[in-house]
């Protein structure tokens, strides 16, 4: 059994239409043919628009072509929707900012970005453009994406392999969808696509989780860094140390939990390295036991001598002067 998708192919454009209808129209054609989004023009006057739609089975192919204007799905328009999709956008010309999870990200030409129908997102064309946006059911990609929401917010960019490999396959696919296919031939193709899909998310997925491990890394040893060179301050807390480096104490004991860790056991552990070091100094023979814990920023003398006991299984004393001879304690 065959599937002519060419005779199913559907087109729009505001060419024909009155002016002052124009956006309205295309309005009325976005919301039927993709999802409940609402449009917000930039300008008044004319507006040039053009709707092709190539149905491909549960999927679909639009090419647009329009001028300026900006799109949102909202919660409303997730919660009127029967079914859910993602859409795989791949901006042709001109440039586009896409909204979502929180992240902003700038399409150049030949860019792609993978977006989830399933939460609100905004995309933003400031100039007249021509894009590319896949409708995918979500039952579909979703098992094959590592993680949707790293995915996406990362774009594939036109100048990678796979961002090259994608943008050849997509036109090849709106190529032969104006030719009668065979459904074994059709699922193979849209198979393929979401491999090409998967992987390229996938990939860009990794390489983002590996950059924002390095900066979290990084962050982390500057704070590490920050304490060791601040020890002898009693009042080094987590509260002074996140006000430094800006930001929340939440986030510093989330830097140190991913190294399963605490701010708390580092400091102390570092302090008590300090003050056994100090301790075995010959130049601090001349100074008091109590002298030195102080300067390694202990404030407490019998806490301090409880855990150094318990870390080094004997008391400062000992640990100073083994050999029992004379010397300032």
């Amino acid at each position: 059994m065959s599937s002519n998708t060419a005779a199913h192919i559907r087109e729009w454009t505001t060419t024909k239409i009155a002016q002052g209808e124009q956006f309205s129209y295309f309005d009325g054609v976005i919301c039927q043919k993709i999802m409940n989004l609402e449009l917000d023009r930039r300008r008044e006057g004319a507006f040039r628009a053009t709707l092709k739609n190539c149905p491909m089975g549960s999927f679909a192919i639009n090419q647009i072509s329009a001028d300026e204007h900006v799109v949102d799905l909202t919660s409303a328009g997730i919660s009127c929707s029967s079914t859910h999709c993602f859409k795989f956008h791949v901006q042709k010309s001109s440039v586009a900012k896409v909204f979502q999870h929180g992240c902003e990200n700038l399409l150049m030409p030949g860019d792609a970005i993978l977006i989830d129908c399933l939460y609100p997102f905004r995309l933003d064309f400031p100039e007249t453009f021509d894009c590319c946006s896949i409708k995918i059911p979500r039952a579909y990609l979703r098992p094959l994406l590592k993680n949707p929401r790293i995915a996406a917010t990362t774009p594939i960019r036109s100048r990678s392999p796979l961002g090259k490999a994608i943008n050849l396959y997509i036109h090849f696919l709106l190529n032969i969808s104006e030719r009668p296919l065979a459904d074994v031939q059709m699922q193979m193709f849209i198979e393929n696509l979401m491999a090409l899909i998967a992987s390229g998310t996938s990939a860009q997925a990794d390489a983002r989780e590996v950059e924002n491990r390095g900066r979290t890394e990084h962050k982390l040893l500057r704070i590490k860094r920050y304490i060791l060179n601040n020890l002898e301050d009693s009042e080094l807390s987590p509260t002074t140390v996140a006000k430094h480096y800006s930001i929340s104490v939440s986030y510093l004991h989330k830097l140190f939990a991913k190294e399963e860790e605490t701010f708390g056991n580092y400091l102390r552990e570092k302090r008590l390295e300090f003050a056994a070091l100090s301790l075995k100094n010959q130049s601090n023979d001349h100074r008091t036991i109590t002298e030195l814990v102080y300067q390694c920023g202990f404030n407490d003398l019998s806490h301090f001598w409880r855990l150094f006991r318990g870390r080094y299984g004997m008391t400062p004393r000992k640990f100073r002067n083994p050999a029992g001879h004379s010397q300032i304690q």
